[in-house]
């Protein structure tokens, strides 16, 4: 799941050169939690897993992006708990630096894994999750998916 915005952070450069703007349009990411839920109900669930399933939408996503069915989009972003897998399909991971909404944020992504955890709330047991920033450019969503179709 996405949503379409222009961005109002900070300008920003991302790993491969591609510059971020404040007005440029992004995709923010979003993981579909009941998607993620029933997954684990059908003993579906793994840690492991969850990269191929993301790379597997991300192609169909450059897909769109390149027949110029999303318009011009610049880059794609997500916050996530999720860091690991992230880095797998090829976002750039970034820390984000401490504050209040940071810590509410942390407070509410706990909520919702335990909501949606086989072991619930005692999964926060381990503590609040850290979040991770996530970029992927244009660029490099449509190179993963072309470097894909060559091998």
């Amino acid at each position: 799941m996405y949503g379409e915005s222009p961005y109002r952070g900070r300008s920003t450069v991302l790993g491969d050169g591609t510059a971020i703007r404040t007005g440029d349009r992004i995709l923010h990411l979003h993981l579909d939690n009941r998607a993620l839920q029933r997954l684990a109900a059908d003993g579906g669930w793994s840690s492991w897993r969850l990269p191929a399933l993301l790379a597997a939408d991300l192609d169909v996503l450059a897909d769109q992006i390149e027949a110029g069915r999303l318009g011009d989009v610049k880059a794609l972003r997500g916050l996530t708990v999720l860091a690991g897998g992230a880095l797998r399909v090829g976002f750039e991971v970034r820390s984000l630096p401490p504050s209040m909404s940071l810590t509410l944020l942390r407070y509410v992504a706990a909520l919702v894994i335990a909501t949606y955890h086989p072991h619930g709330f005692e999964i926060l047991d381990r503590g609040l999750p850290r979040l991770g920033e996530v970029w992927m450019s244009r660029k490099v969503l449509l190179e993963r998916t072309r470097t894909k179709a060559r091998s």
